[in-house]
Formats: C-alpha cells, structure tokens, sequence
C-alpha cells in the first residue's frame, strides 16, 4: 500500500477531532444566525401583507367620506345615512378579500 497526500475530507475530519468545542459553538452560532434570518423573514412578510391591508382600508374609508367633502357634494345635502349606503355597495367590491 502507498502513501497519498491527505485529502480535504481527511483534514477536515481532523481539524473537527481536534476542535469540537469550537466546531460545535460556531455550528451552534451559525445554526442560530440562518434561522434567526429566516424568522425576520416571515415576520417581514407578515408586515408587509398587514400594512397593504391597513392601506387598502384606509383608502376605503377615505374614498368614503370623500362625497361629504363641500368640493364634491356640489352644495348637495349629504346625510351620513347616504354614505354609509354607499360604502355599504362599495364594501363587496373594494374589500371582498378583506375580513
């Protein structure tokens, strides 16, 4: 049998023997900063999908009012009883996926 230069495996395999408490702790700590990254990731997708609801509301609710505005009601007597029925109309339409 002859001798070969040690191989990367042999080495590595070597390095971890003679060090396992640091191999473990940085396992450990990347182990730890991957999944921490992943959770921020989620949550971030859950702000984000959060904050284009509250803004699709807000923009309703906005629209809503927008007919009490003197500017648009064009000296009309607006009753709040009329944009509640309209908002009611508009409330299938504008925010059918909303709870």
């Amino acid at each position: 049998m002859l001798a070969r230069p040690a191989g990367a495996g042999y080495r590595i395999r070597k390095y971890v023997r003679r060090n396992r408490l640091g191999v473990g702790m940085a396992t450990a700590a990347a182990v730890l900063l991957i999944s921490f990254g992943v959770a921020q990731t989620i949550d971030l997708q859950r702000i984000r999908r959060d904050r284009d609801r509250a803004d699709r509301v807000t923009q309703f609710m906005i629209g809503m009012f927008k007919v009490s505005n003197p500017g648009e009601a064009r000296g009309n007597d607006i009753r709040a009883r009329e944009i509640l029925d309209k908002a009611s109309n508009d409330i299938a339409a504008g925010l059918a996926n909303e709870p």
